[in-house]
């Protein structure tokens, strides 16, 4: 009886074994490179390889959603004061922390900067 040759039939003694060559290597490392050339600035925050636009970084784009939802918490806290106090807006953002704001909340995340607000009208200023 012969051994039956197994579910691999190339690796079988022969010429055939002889693995990748040179040139097959070399051509899935520059597909390889050309891929990571592509891809990679858009999340290292470089410019894109074929538009020439910057790429903000994950972070960066992190800390700008932070930054608008911290815009929306603020405006409903200055609404509910106002419900509270006759449609009146606080005189300065520190008096909303009965309603759940926090000094970071004040902060932009992306510039460090206070958010600008006017007392008169009641209205927040991104300070971007």
């Amino acid at each position: 009886m012969n051994p039956s040759p197994g579910p691999f039939p190339a690796a079988r003694k022969g010429k055939n074994n002889r693995g990748f060559g040179l040139i097959e290597v070399l051509i899935v490392v520059a597909i390889m490179l050309i891929l990571m050339a592509l891809i990679l600035p858009r999340y290292l925050g470089g410019k894109d390889a074929l538009t020439g636009k910057k790429h903000r970084s994950p972070r960066e784009r992190a800390q700008q959603v932070q930054g608008i939802s911290y815009l929306g918490q603020l405006a409903q806290a200055i609404a509910m004061y106002k419900m509270d106090h006759d449609d009146q807006p606080p005189q300065s953002l520190s008096e909303l922390k009965r309603y759940g704001v926090t000094p970071e909340m004040l902060i932009e995340p992306t510039t460090h900067k206070p958010y600008g607000y006017d007392p008169q009208t009641g209205r927040l200023v991104n300070p971007y």
